[in-house]
């Protein structure tokens, strides 16, 4: 039956008036509602709830044409709350912070027909946008040119996606573009994204609750100063000039904090009014957790760097959010974004690029040297990733051309650029040694990668063999490092068998293997000691105390031997290293558990017999988490150097 058709007298005269969008009780709730359809609505029919009202608009009423409306009609059941936390139904034209589908973009003017097309998900918020939304705002934008894009919006399209397969524009060169622009990040001031029991909830466990000023300049201060060179995961120009205007993303701030509160002065603390640093890293990561549960923070960037920083806690035993799972969920949202991936064929500004780049390879170093350390598989798969080597132009945005070419400035910038290089060689040792089914590679040959690495060192960062009349000369940087490259000795070589070479006597095939893995551990205790009485343990990348693992897993050899003059000596080494540790008892997480295990095992050997016991004069701290869980749980399993170097039976870690 032919549709009757209207009068253009009675079209002109109609005026269409725009009706509330939802009941009260729904509009409370941020839940969609049919109110407008029918009264009560299905959510109030639902709930038993019989007054069922439309709540009032404060947009007041508008011609409405029938051709502006488009085919875009989810933009209708878009939500964000205004200044005074009202909701309404539709403020895509008047909210600026609604910039996937309101907000002028220049880069996006000449396709805003595809803008028409983005819509969120059952009326959420940014990170609520649907595939098809994405794919379709991709597809429509990527013949807009190539303006800047913005980091926090990247989509990232791998090779093998058959989108980019069939799309032959997306080559450049000879290279595929796997980088593009999405909807562009709304700079919302108040996270509708949220709802409000959500944010009572958040209120309830403090995440707003910050220190005061003075208190939270200093950790800012701490941070830069100590926990940036070490790992510069942020711009620094932007988190000062954010600092500065209290814009520093919320999640973050914490982060921040959580990391300051790590290496900085215990006095510093006290004086904030926290009774001990580990209440302090407490409090801080429970709520970066906490606002990491809620969804509250939607810029990937901000979510990745606060993951990373989530990596220095070692979490609870019987709590699976511990370094392995922020790593996993770093590496995660790492790959998603495409930081794996080279951004040659990107147009992103220079400094975006910088910090992307910066950020993968911290990640890269994290996920390689806390695998190695509990043998646990890497969650990175190099093979996979084409990221660029970080150069000294990767720094540059965030001090002048002038500090780089200062020898003592540009450390921190050169001590980024070598330990990236040599966590390469470490994984390929420890594939070679303990992935099941890779071809084993001579150790000769990693030796010498190492070396060839040492040798390439800068000036700056590069040690002699007769070191220790320079250590007073050493800095923090440099002894990591050091203690890294004797490290990966160790992890070449200790715990080599007889009994797995096939019938070859050891010595045959490696000579002077004692006496490598004797001089590198000898090493690590020395340059560790000095780190203590230099008063440095608050300085240090994380990454130097790892190499005091193995160390004591070689002077614990020593503990063992027929000779007296030995054992004694291995004791004394034994007993160096556990002083380091307990120097670093509250600021690296995994100095508990190791202390507590080879003060295990040297009481079990000195005693002859008698049951074995974790019981050490230092008690272990939540903060040790997995590790302390390791005690418990087939230790030796798990790391196939220990479980060859101790060549202990199972029964000897159990209760008797």
């Amino acid at each position: 039956m032919p549709r009757p058709q209207k009068s253009k007298s009675t079209e002109s005269t109609s005026s269409r008036v725009r009706a509330g969008k939802a009941c009260q009780r729904c509009n409370q709730k941020r839940i969609k509602c049919d109110a407008m359809f029918r009264t009560p609505c299905a959510n109030c029919m639902r709930s038993g709830v019989s007054e069922c009202v439309l709540r009032p608009t404060r947009r007041g009423t508008y011609i409405r044409k029938r051709h502006e409306r488009g085919p875009c009609k989810a933009r209708e059941n878009l939500t964000v709350p205004d200044q005074d936390g009202e909701v309404h139904g539709d403020t895509s034209a008047a909210d600026p912070n609604v910039a996937v589908l309101g907000s002028p973009a220049s880069h996006l003017e000449s396709s805003t027909d595809s803008l028409e097309h983005v819509s969120y998900a059952d009326g959420g918020g940014y990170s609520d946008i649907s595939w098809s939304a994405m794919f379709d705002h991709f597809v429509s934008a990527r013949r807009g040119g190539q303006e800047s894009m913005d980091k926090c919006s990247i989509t990232y399209l791998g090779e093998s996606f058959p989108l980019a397969i069939v799309l032959e524009d997306l080559n450049e060169g000879d290279r595929l573009k796997l980088h593009h622009p999405g909807p562009p990040f709304p700079a919302q001031k108040t996270p509708s994204h949220v709802q409000s029991e959500d944010l009572e909830c958040l209120k309830c466990k403090g995440v707003f609750d910050l220190p005061n000023k003075t208190q939270l300049d200093a950790l800012m201060a701490v941070f830069l100063d100590r926990v940036y060179p070490a790992y510069p995961l942020v711009n620094r120009q932007e988190l000062i000039a954010q600092h500065a205007a209290g814009t520093v993303p919320l999640i973050l701030l914490h982060s921040v904090c959580f990391m300051a509160a790590t290496f900085c002065p215990l006095d510093l603390l006290l004086q904030a009014g926290y009774s001990s640093r580990r209440e302090a890293r407490l409090r801080f990561y429970t709520k970066v957790k906490a606002l990491f549960d809620s969804g509250y923070e939607i810029n990937k960037i901000v979510i990745l760097q606060s993951s990373i920083c989530m990596t220095f806690w070692g979490g609870g035993p019987n709590n699976y959010w511990n370094f392995y799972s922020w790593l996993s969920t770093a590496v995660t949202i790492a790959e998603g974004i495409g930081i794996h991936r080279s951004f040659a064929t990107t147009n992103i500004q220079p400094q975006d690029q910088s910090l992307l780049r910066r950020i993968w390879w911290i990640l890269v170093v994290r996920d390689t040297t806390c695998s190695t350390l509990v043998g646990r598989p890497f969650r990175i798969d190099v093979d996979q990733a084409d990221t660029e080597m970080l150069t000294l132009e990767d720094f540059l945005h965030d001090v002048s051309a002038d500090v780089l070419l200062d020898n003592v400035q540009c450390t921190y910038a050169q001590y980024q650029i070598q330990i990236s290089k040599l966590c390469l060689i470490v994984r390929d040792i420890v594939m070679s040694r303990f992935a099941p089914g890779r071809p084993r590679v001579p150790p000769a040959e990693l030796h010498q990668r190492l070396n060839v690495w040492r040798d390439c060192l800068p000036a700056i960062l590069s040690w002699t063999d007769d070191f220790d009349a320079n250590f007073s000369n050493m800095g923090p940087f440099t002894m990591t490092l050091m203690a890294q490259y004797y490290d990966h000795i160790l992890l070449l070589y200790l715990g080599q068998s007889p009994l797995k070479d096939r019938g070859a006597r050891l010595d045959e095939e490696h000579p002077d293997i004692e006496d490598i893995t004797d001089t590198a551990a000898q090493k690590i205790s020395s340059v560790a000691c000095t780190m203590v009485t230099r008063s440095l343990t608050l300085l240090m990348p994380h990454e130097f105390f790892h190499a005091i693992f193995p160390a004591q897993a070689t002077f614990y050899t020593k503990l063992r031997s027929p000779q007296k003059l030995v054992t004694q000596l291995g004791r004394s080494a034994l007993n160096n290293c556990q002083m380091v540790l307990h120097s670093s008892y509250d600021c690296w997480d995994p100095s508990p558990w190791i202390m507590q295990l080879f003060n295990g095992l040297s009481s079990r050997l000195a005693e002859g017999t008698g049951s074995y016991s974790t019981t050490a004069p230092i008690d272990s701290t939540p903060e040790a988490g997995i590790f302390n869980a390791l005690l418990g749980d087939e230790p030796w399993q798990s790391n196939p150097m220990l479980s060859s170097l101790f060549e202990m039976l199972l029964d000897l870690f159990l209760p008797q």
